[in-house]
């Protein structure tokens, strides 16, 4: 019988999990898949739970076990099921993980829609310790690769999977190239050894945001102790595999060669580390050229400073292959030491998690989305345990724009970054500079005083510092916008020919400072994509300010719309927008809350139309929750937003949206014609007909709000923060790994 996929589970000793595997992977949609289980000769009863489902099950006909001779490990059990695949495609999952039943058939259909080679979903963990299960996501951005070398190239810039699960392959591309797991035993570098590789023998690769792997981890399993005697046959087949690698000289021609070397070495430098430290434990003990040997590079000198990056990993491989055998032996031993210190510090860490989190942030001034995010997350962190501390550039003696809880610091530099405006180019240059030699200064020594377990920085100034910051943490870049306008540089670029010179320069000094950080957290998976070039983006949203108990009653004949007076906020959309609902429905009023650099013109373009007793515009009020709660609908007519709190803060209230479907929040929070209305983009009519439907149809109108009002729970601030929380610990963890 033939089969579109074949899934491959390899099994021993996994009769405690094997039952939700199996169930995960007979619940497919997808119809057309061989369930082929190798037995490794296990010693307990997961294979007769297999055949329990082969005999009982619907499906049971399509599943096929192959024996091993003996147990021969995971290696040579993934190699076997590769051999006796008789599916078109191949997917490999592990017998105590999880797929989520739409998987195969998400990437089967992404794979047939572009002819693709290679399909990666995404996947989630899920950490288990007794009744308590928490989960962090690992989502990828929608990405299509079509041609020669533009996947490998991605690949080796952001990373490769080093996982052998979670992704569904063209047979016949390991068939014919001949692709195998080299059998060196569990942490060694099993699935590295097969994966490292696959960048290079694929052309047409899909990534896909859905999650649809969950991979499981009991976290009480794992007591960190070591083997005592370290196998060296095993690290042997290991570090020989990754030679061979290494010496593919029909790659050396590659755009991406360099990067692949630096990613094989990388992994090398993992393990003479582990060999230098344990080598009284290794049977038999490595000799200093054998350490000096694992360091080999295929790159000349010439070609190690001329990479486009890493660099100085290069470069340090390349010298440590010049150097006596016993002087290299010796600084991988200084390099082990190390990487054993801090392992101590961070079991010490471990006893406690992260416990102090640094903000860096501009200025709390402004009673915008920005500063209320950073706040909440803030007093939240603070009121669960977390010593926080917020590090101002410009605050001058300003009260913060929203109440902090006492518990959290606020530390001000004090630099007025102001003095720059209102002079010409050249003295605005003149002025900035000297700030940013002060910045950088005080920065590093309020740092160096804190001693943070993890830093953050809004995307602004400190961006490009808090890499360069002497200190054993987690630094992190947290944006409040789409790429294209973070810090502003859009509207600096339209500011005459010099201003574009300096804001494209900043946003080259820009994207090469992201890529330092150890994590870029974005607020949509869009904005993920355009960070692309990142090796480690997050998508978190923003929570919900508030849940009230009680709702809009959606009777009142009034709309709101809360949005600084800018030009990303489209006020001339609206306007026009509103002007054609006013012929229409007389008796509705448009209440604007805001305030900002347009507000004349604003009021200009109001009242040239006629509007002002129709539309009324009001200062900012620090208690929006009541004006949505007396409003029945909520307007956003903006250009782009990131991830708009108003519109979480209306469905809170069970007041339904009309948007613009902007780049990109909207879009990922109103579910069209479910809990609100996306009409076509910064198109006025389109705007004004949406307005004027749920003026019209009350029923629908309610029907909106209610389920608004429940859909948005999922941003509820609980299930927000507990994704940050679960990133922090994440990162520390890899930190001191």
């Amino acid at each position: 019988m033939s089969y579109e996929v074949t899934i491959g589970i390899p099994v021993y000793n996994v009769e405690k999990y094997i039952r939700q595997t199996m169930d995960s992977a007979l619940a497919q949609t997808f119809q057309s898949i061989e369930f082929l289980i190798c037995d490794d000769c296990g010693t307990d009863s997961s294979i007769a739970i297999v055949q329990e489902y082969q005999q009982t099950h619907p499906r049971g006909r399509d599943i096929r076990i192959v024996r091993q001779s003996h147990n021969m490990g995971i290696g040579e059990a993934r190699n076997r099921m590769m051999d006796e695949a008789q599916g078109r495609y191949f997917y490999s999952l592990d017998a105590d993980d999880m797929i989520s039943a739409n998987a195969i058939e998400l990437l089967y259909n992404a794979a047939r829609d572009h002819d693709a080679e290679l399909v990666y979903g995404s996947y989630e963990r899920l950490f288990v310790n007794g009744d308590n299960r928490r989960t962090v996501q690992y989502p990828y951005p929608r990405r299509v690769f079509t041609e020669p070398d533009e996947y490998a190239m991605y690949a080796y810039n952001v990373g490769v999977q080093v996982m052998n699960w979670n992704y569904l392959i063209r047979l016949d591309i390991i068939r014919s190239n001949h692709l195998r797991v080299t059998p060196v035993g569990h942490g060694y570098g099993e699935d590295f050894t097969f994966t490292v590789d696959l960048p290079t023998y694929v052309t047409r690769v899909v990534l896909l945001p859905d999650i649809t792997y969950t991979y499981y981890i009991e976290e009480k399993v794992f007591s960190g102790k070591r083997h005592k005697v370290m196998k060296r046959e095993q690290m042997d087949r290991s570090i020989e595999a990754i030679d061979r690698k290494k010496r593919r000289t029909e790659l050396s021609g590659k755009p991406y060669y360099t990067k692949r070397c630096a990613t094989l070495l990388m992994y090398d430098y993992s393990f003479a580390c582990q060999i230098v430290a344990r080598r009284k434990e290794t049977v038999p003990p490595y000799t200093n050229k054998d350490i000096k040997d694992i360091m080999w590079t295929p790159l000349s000198l010439m070609q190690s400073l001329t990479a486009d990056s890493s660099r100085m990993q290069l470069l340090s491989a390349w010298l440590l292959n010049r150097l006596p055998a016993r002087l290299t032996a010796d600084i991988m031993s200084l390099s082990a030491r190390r990487q054993q210190q801090q392992a101590t510090e961070a079991n010490e860490k471990r006893k406690t998690g992260v416990t102090h989190i640094v903000y860096i942030y501009p200025e709390l001034t402004i009673k915008g989305g920005a500063d209320r995010v950073i706040v909440e997350k803030a007093n939240y962190l603070a009121t669960h345990g977390y010593r926080v501390t917020i590090v101002t550039e410009s605050q001058l003696g300003r009260e913060p724009s929203f109440a902090l809880h006492p518990s959290v610091e606020l530390v001000d530099i004090g630099l007025d970054f102001s003095r720059q405006y209102h002079h010409n180019f050249l003295s605005r240059a003149w002025i900035y500079l000297f700030l940013m030699c002060q910045y950088r200064r005080q920065l590093k020594d309020v740092i160096s005083q804190l001693k943070p377990d993890v830093i953050i920085s809004a995307m602004g100034r400190s961006i490009e510092l808090i890499g360069k910051v002497k200190c054993h943490c987690v630094r992190m870049g947290e944006a409040h916008s789409i790429k294209a306008n973070v810090r502003n540089l859009n509207q600096m670029e339209l500011q005459g020919f010099f201003y574009r010179i300096v804001a494209r320069y900043m946003r080259w000094h820009l994207n090469r400072d992201v890529k330092k950080l150890d994590a870029l957290v974005l607020l949509t998976r869009e904005d993920a994509a355009e960070w692309h070039e990142v090796r480690r983006t997050f998508v978190i949203p923003n929570s919900t300010p508030f849940l009230p108990e009680r709702h809009s009653t959606l009777t009142e004949k009034r709309a709101i719309m809360v949005a600084r007076y800018n030009e990303a906020k489209g006020y001339e959309y609206m306007i026009e927008a509103w002007s054609i609902v006013h012929q229409h429905h007389p008796d509705w009023t448009l209440h604007v809350y805001g305030s900002g650099e347009l507000h004349d013109k604003v009021v200009r373009w109001i009242q040239e139309r006629s509007l002002s007793s129709t539309m009324v515009l009001h200062e900012p009020t620090s208690n929006i929750m009541e004006r949505y709660l007396e409003s029945s609908l909520c307007l956003m007519s903006s250009r782009y937003e990131a991830f708009p709190l108003v519109l979480l803060e209306a469905m809170a209230c069970g007041v339904p949206c009309v948007s613009f479907d902007c780049p990109n929040g909207p879009r990922n929070i109103i579910r069209h014609g479910e809990d609100g209305l996306l009409v076509d983009y910064l198109n006025p009519k389109a705007l004004a007909d949406g307005i004027c439907r749920l003026i019209a149809d009350e029923p629908l109108r309610r029907r909106l709000g209610e389920n608004a009002r429940r859909n948005v729970q999922r941003f509820s601030r609980d299930a927000i923060m507990q994704q940050w929380e679960d990133l922090f610990n994440k990162l520390t963890k890899e930190l001191h790994t």
